[in-house]
Formats: C-alpha cells, structure tokens, sequence
C-alpha cells in the first residue's frame, strides 16, 4: 500500500472516542433510543429503557457526549440529550468510503487467508 493511501485511511478514522463509545450495549441501546425518538430525550427518559441506575445512565452519556456522538442541552433542571446521527453517519461513511477506495489487498494472497 503506498504512502498516499495509507494516509488518506489514516485520515479518515473518526477519533478512538467513537468506537469506545459504540462498542459498549448499554450505549448502542442509547444510541437506539435517541434514534428512535427522533427528538432530544432526558436523562429519564432514556433511564426508562435500561436496566441500571441514573448515575450509568449519566455516566455513558458523558462518554457519548465526549465522543460526539450526542450533545446535551440544559432546559430548566434537566438536561435533553440529541442524537448526532449525521455527524456519526458521516464519520462511519468516510471510514467506509476510504476502505473502500483502498488498493490494500492485505493478507488475500497469504497461504490459507481469504
């Protein structure tokens, strides 16, 4: 693989924050609800769809946040939660695009691969 395209991958990797933050159930069914909803949704509203306390609940929104994928607006004494679908779906479409375009065959000619 040249240079080039080396780097036209390693550009477009969203940040490592992203798939911490996807890889973890209790945020993918999260990232589900606020999906779903198609509106900003509360901590307690989305409490309401697992099986741990507020302060989890909280605690993987926080991480979601510092991930991009959800942002936070305070409304009076609570805090609403949006889900960045574009913005995910970008990053995930850029990744997917520049494997893509790669010319890297890695490991489909090696003895027993493929």
């Amino acid at each position: 693989m040249s240079q080039e395209a080396k780097q036209t991958l390693r550009q477009a990797l969203p940040r490592p924050e992203l798939f911490r933050a996807l890889g973890e159930a209790t945020r993918g069914e999260l990232l589900c609800q606020l999906a779903c909803c198609g509106d900003s949704m509360t901590l307690n509203d989305l409490a309401a769809c697992c099986q741990i306390d507020l302060s989890g609940v909280s605690r993987h929104l926080s991480a979601m946040e510092s991930a991009g994928l959800v942002t936070a607006q305070k409304r009076g004494r609570e805090k609403h939660f949006t889900l960045q679908a574009r913005e995910l779906a970008s990053a995930l479409r850029s990744l997917a695009d520049a494997l893509e375009a790669s010319p890297c065959q890695c490991g489909a000619n090696a003895k027993g691969g493929g």
